[in-house]
């Protein structure tokens, strides 16, 4: 399927044999329109201009995308526009200061057994959501393919990665459940979180959120359709879009191989491979966590935005929240995770 910008180009392009699309502005005229509105961004007021999270261009759709925060001054600039071919979206605000300490969609590594000097096996996946059980436990949801035993059924140690020693990595928890389909057809882990893990703030109701800032979690929701999300994640870090299905089925396969249902929500904002595990949110509403996306091999996002346009777009996988607390309680037995909720703070 070829965009084009004329009947005339359409009718070449179909005398070759291709199916055509009819796009209003050129792949160069979207370009320009970049360059052109981000100087038009640099001639703002600082008080407006700050509020501005991104400008990104959506081939798909023919139009940039203009991402503000949640904010009276972003308020400003969420008006209909005279600017053709431009979306401005609400997105959450840029958070508090940027802290140095783990939280949401931060990087952990794992392997199937202790680290050693061969480094075998081991594996990078991000940080969810922390949160208590009824007992008290500290503890972090994030995806149950990141524990590289889950189809053992057995646990595996939580690193936080030492990026001049990986051997010297500090142990933070350690996976305590994972599921990866069957009844329930979820990909969900609970690691539990050790004391290190907790005095370095993994108690907190915190998610990276934009250029690094934190996001402070309010509340839990559900993923509705057309509902603006942004997810957090050690690869592609903070990347927004909106849920365009509220229920989907995928299959996933497993390092043996083996085929599993998974059933969660889509959403177009970009992931990358990495992110899986790491916090999905709706303004600062806990939403679900990533399990997948069409581009985990993309270098990066404006890269996998590019290559991925003409078969819709960006798409990832997310796990709703809901159910996976649901089930967690559920299969507990009584001990670890049993009445687990996510840490919330409603006053922020």
């Amino acid at each position: 399927v070829l965009a084009v910008t004329s009947l005339d180009a359409a009718k070449i392009a179909a005398a070759d044999g291709y199916q055509t699309r009819l796009a209003p502005i050129s792949a160069d005229g979207l370009e320009n329109s970049v360059d052109q509105l981000n100087q038009w961004i640099t001639g703002l007021p600082r008080e407006i201009s700050g509020a501005i999270n991104s400008v990104a261009i959506d081939f798909l759709n023919s139009q940039l995308v203009l991402s503000v925060a949640n904010t009276p001054g972003g308020h400003l600039l969420n008006l209909p526009t005279l600017i053709a071919n431009i979306k401005v979206i609400l997105s959450p605000n840029s958070g508090g200061p940027v802290e140095r300490r783990p939280m949401g969609g931060d990087t952990y590594i794992t392997a199937p057994t202790p680290l050693d000097s061969s480094l075998h096996g081991v594996d990078v996946c991000s940080f969810g959501f922390n949160s208590v059980d009824s007992a008290g436990n500290a503890l972090n949801i994030s995806a149950g393919h990141c524990n590289p035993n889950v189809d053992k059924g057995t646990g595996a140690d939580v690193y936080l990665p030492n990026v001049k020693n990986l051997l010297a990595s500090p142990k933070v928890g350690s996976f305590v459940t994972a599921n990866l389909g069957g009844r329930s057809a979820l990909d969900y882990s609970v690691i539990k979180l050790n004391d290190d893990a907790v005095r370095a703030g993994m108690d907190q109701p915190s998610v990276r959120g934009a250029n690094g800032t934190t996001l402070t979690i309010t509340g839990v929701a559900d993923p509705i359709t057309g509902a603006p999300v942004c997810k957090s994640g050690q690869s592609s870090t903070f990347t927004c879009g909106f849920v365009v299905a509220d229920r989907v089925e995928t299959q996933l396969y497993t390092t043996e191989g083996q085929s599993k249902t998974i059933r969660g929500f889509a959403s177009s904002a970009c992931t990358l491979g990495g992110d899986s595990g790491g916090a999905i949110v709706t303004g600062t509403l806990a939403l679900g966590i990533t399990s997948g996306s069409n581009a985990a091999d993309a270098p990066n996002c404006n890269e996998a935005n590019t290559q991925l346009a003409q078969y819709g777009g960006t798409a990832s996988l997310g796990i709703p929240l809901r159910p996976i607390l649901t089930d967690i309680d559920a299969n507990s037995g009584g001990g670890v995770g049993s009445g687990i909720q996510v840490r919330t703070r409603s006053h922020a």
